[in-house]
């Protein structure tokens, strides 16, 4: 080899690693103040790669004024969506999407954060039925959003996957509501007209009905499958409506059904309370703690629930069926052979007993009130 061949060789084998670390350009960071994402292989345990939070920065002080503002609830993130338009991507116009999961176990949530309770565990290519997005952009071991999500396209949710972790176009974000204007039907009933803008520039107008109480100052209206324009990456659950700056805020992802007549909330909105449809001659009514969605009642009521502040009127209906399974307390069955002791025989076929009772919702415990004769609703 000739002392000049020499030479360039020696060039080379130098500039050589300077060349491959200029293209590679990246090195492992130390990890502090860590969680880890939301896959692992035991109730006690999450095991996946550690992210590091973002503390300080500024694009987390933007978040936090979005969070803050008291004229939207679903805020836009500080993660930048794609822009893209409405012809790059054909989605699917379903009220589900179904979506294999890419992990080898992944944990479902009883609610959108690593920190609610591990319900369940699926597995690697097992398929869920997307029924909903989280009103808010995450970092779960990268950005993306909660999911909620069934077994079967028609049954009920068993609660919430990370985007992550399923088969899904992870461009996709929640649709945001904005105020058009009020709306009132031939009967009188009130509706709002919201215009809905989407991703992919999808946008479209949604006229929803509105439910107030007596005394309350806010309205409140569902979206969910049963409203025909709802979509897979849409908020469900219950919404208000302020009339005063025609602000709206989602509240719950609970609400809503095809048997449900309205929802809403304690003037705190500590507790939503919802029709949950017909059941002979009352109907149901479930109330949830707000906060964790969590079932704390399941009864009737007839015609009003006359809500005063945390106390409504229930009632439980003397019947048969509700004797022989025990959905009907023993004073109730005393109370309702007393009052029927006193009709005469003709008006006893008339109509089904209801004992009604005040409940309190902070102790749950019912005072009675009185019987009646309850006719069909």
């Amino acid at each position: 080899m000739t002392r000049k061949s020499l030479f360039l060789f020696c060039i080379l084998f130098i500039s050589l690693p300077l060349f491959s670390y200029g293209f590679y350009d990246y090195e492992e960071e130390e990890e502090e103040n860590v969680y880890v994402d939301d896959y692992g292989f035991s109730d006690d345990e999450d095991f996946g790669s550690v992210i590091k939070e973002k503390e300080g920065t500024e694009a987390a002080e933007s978040s936090e004024e979005n969070l803050n503002n008291p004229d939207w609830g679903l805020q836009p993130s500080y993660w930048e969506h794609p822009q893209l338009t409405y012809e790059d991507y054909s989605f699917a116009t379903e009220k589900t999407y179904a979506a294999r999961v890419t992990e080898k176990k992944v944990n479902i949530r009883s609610g959108p954060s690593t920190s609610t309770k591990k319900k369940s565990v699926v597995h690697k290519d097992d398929v869920l039925y997307v029924r909903g997005f989280d009103q808010e952009l995450q970092n779960v071991d990268g950005p993306g959003y909660w999911l909620l999500v069934s077994e079967a396209e028609r049954s009920d949710p068993i609660g919430w996957i990370y985007s992550k972790y399923l088969d899904i176009d992870h461009n996709l974000y929640p649709g945001r509501f904005s105020f058009v204007k009020t709306q009132t039907d031939s009967k009188g009933n009130l509706s709002l007209l919201l215009k809905l803008s989407r991703c992919y520039g999808d946008t479209s107008y949604v006229d929803v009905i509105l439910w107030k109480n007596a005394g309350q100052d806010f309205y409140t209206f569902t979206w969910g499958p049963v409203n025909p324009e709802f979509k897979y990456y849409d908020v469900p659950g219950t919404f208000i409506w302020n009339p005063e700056n025609n602000s709206i805020k989602h509240v719950s992802y609970t609400g809503g059904g095809y048997d449900s007549l309205w929802v809403t909330f304690t003037d705190d909105m500590e507790y939503l309370l919802q029709d949950a449809g017909r059941s002979s001659t009352a109907r149901l009514l479930n109330i949830y703690e707000t906060a964790t969605d969590t079932l704390i009642f399941s009864g009737n009521y007839y015609k009003d629930i006359f809500l005063d502040g945390k106390t409504l009127v229930v009632a439980e209906i003397y019947n048969s069926w509700n004797i022989g399974n025990g959905y009907i307390s023993k004073e109730s069955i005393k109370k309702a052979e007393e009052f029927k002791n006193q009709l005469s025989y003709e008006n006893r076929d008339k109509g089904e007993i209801l004992v009604r009772y005040k409940l309190n919702l902070d102790t749950l415990k019912m005072e009675y009130i009185n019987c009646i004769l309850s006719v069909a609703q």
